[in-house]
């Protein structure tokens, strides 16, 4: 289970929040039996970019995000099926899919911070 403090501000690019403190996460394959830790470096109503020090899933895989973030005194926990999007040297993209209600308030609410 990752921790996401927000603290400080962010500068955001069209609807996406780069993140300028870094958040710790982690994700599991579909299966549950993989994870993978990094720091997530932006984040979109769309999705996320981790980066994960060259570990990797492969593009299109699916994977369950698993987060708490903690925001001013209060706890919520961020859950959400995504798929690798894109991978890099240093890390992955994720698209989210199929987000409730819930997770997507909690999504825009963390970009509508960054952007100051």
């Amino acid at each position: 289970m990752a921790q996401l403090h927000i603290s400080t501000t962010g500068e955001v690019r069209s609807d996406r929040a780069m993140v300028t403190v870094a958040i710790r996460a982690s994700v599991a394959d579909a299966s549950g039996k993989s994870k993978l830790h990094g720091w997530v470096r932006n984040v979109s109503i769309g999705g996320m970019y981790m980066d994960t020090g060259g570990n990797q899933f492969p593009v299109d895989h699916l994977v369950d995000i698993d987060l708490l973030v903690s925001e001013q005194g209060m706890v919520y926990r961020f859950q959400a099926r995504a798929r690798v999007a894109h991978t890099y040297e240093g890390g992955m993209g994720f698209q989210f899919m199929d987000l409730d209600r819930e997770n997507l308030t909690l999504v825009e609410r963390l970009v509508h911070k960054f952007k100051g």
